[in-house]
């Protein structure tokens, strides 16, 4: 896949897409009353057209769980499959891609609804419900799952995944690698579930790769 760092930006949006369909819908048709988390919010209010070029390394990092770099790549992989799925965003449209994405992002790695996202990239719930859509249609698509999650088809190709992985420590029969890591999230409502063994809520996120890191 190459960059290790955007394989794991990918697959945590990847992972928050498939938790989140449904709840992108309920959270425009049954609006909770119960109070908001108890734990402190990095919620803000963005002004997209400049905000996110002003922000420095760290506060881009606290709002969006991710360095800039990664939320590039993710703009960058969203827009080159963006025409495989939708038409052309207009030149006059306020939200451009990187809005979009930034909305998505905001909304799939934070426990607030979809109207708190809205809020904070000044949208209306109905825009920014729109916009993830899209987005998550880009990302879930043939052509992204296409490239970046497949497995041989083949017994050779099997086969050489094994042989690479015998080369460099020795033990035999081993295609694939599986590793994790915890994703700190906002606390949410019902959090007894999600707290991990570092006292923070957290979503276990994991990935599979070949000798090669792919």
């Amino acid at each position: 896949m190459g960059d290790p760092e955007h394989s794991v930006a990918l697959v945590a949006v990847e992972t928050a897409v498939s938790t989140a369909l449904i709840t992108a819908i309920q959270a425009t048709e049954f609006p909770s009353n119960e109070p908001l988390t108890e734990r402190p919010s990095k919620r803000r209010r963005l002004s997209l057209s400049l905000s996110l070029l002003e922000l420095d390394d760290i506060s881009f990092t606290l709002i969006f769980g991710m360095r800039r770099v990664s939320f590039d790549w993710i703009c960058t992989l969203v827009a080159r499959h963006w025409m495989e799925i939708h038409h052309p965003i207009g030149a006059n449209s306020r939200f451009q891609l990187q809005g979009r994405v930034a909305v998505t992002v905001y909304y799939l790695t934070h426990c607030s609804d979809l109207k708190h996202a809205a809020e904070t990239f000044d949208m209306t719930l109905s825009a920014a419900t729109r916009y993830v859509w899209q987005v998550v249609h880009v990302l879930l698509s043939d052509a992204v799952k296409a490239k970046y999650f497949n497995f041989p088809t083949s017994d050779e190709g099997w086969s050489k995944l094994s042989d690479e992985f015998e080369a460099i420590c020795g033990y035999p029969n081993c295609c694939l690698a599986i590793g994790g890591m915890l994703v700190e999230i906002e606390r949410p409502r019902q959090w007894e579930g999600w707290y991990c063994n570092k006292n923070f809520s957290a979503e276990n996120v994991q990935l599979v790769v070949d000798a090669q890191f792919e």
